[in-house]
């Protein structure tokens, strides 16, 4: 998925699309409502909203499919 789709700067699929990891501006709405655990909307795609598992910094796991030991790795990456 585009980054752009979900407000974010940057991304990449992991895994053979397991899971995507999206890097955000720390102030922007999309990822103030992500850290507080809200879902956001996919722009253009009325009714698709990710929600994140994970934040690290200003980076954003989503999804609700992803094994805990990606998890955990997402987690510890500095």
């Amino acid at each position: 998925m585009a980054a752009e789709l979900v407000g974010g700067l940057d991304g990449f699929k992991y895994k053979d699309s397991i899971g995507e990891i999206y890097e955000y501006d720390t102030s922007s709405d999309e990822y103030q409502k992500l850290a507080a655990g809200e879902a956001i909307p996919l722009e253009g795609m009325a009714g698709f909203t990710i929600t994140a598992i994970a934040v690290n910094g200003k980076f954003v796991l989503p999804g609700d499919d992803v094994p805990q030991e990606l998890i955990g790795a997402f987690n510890f990456f500095e």
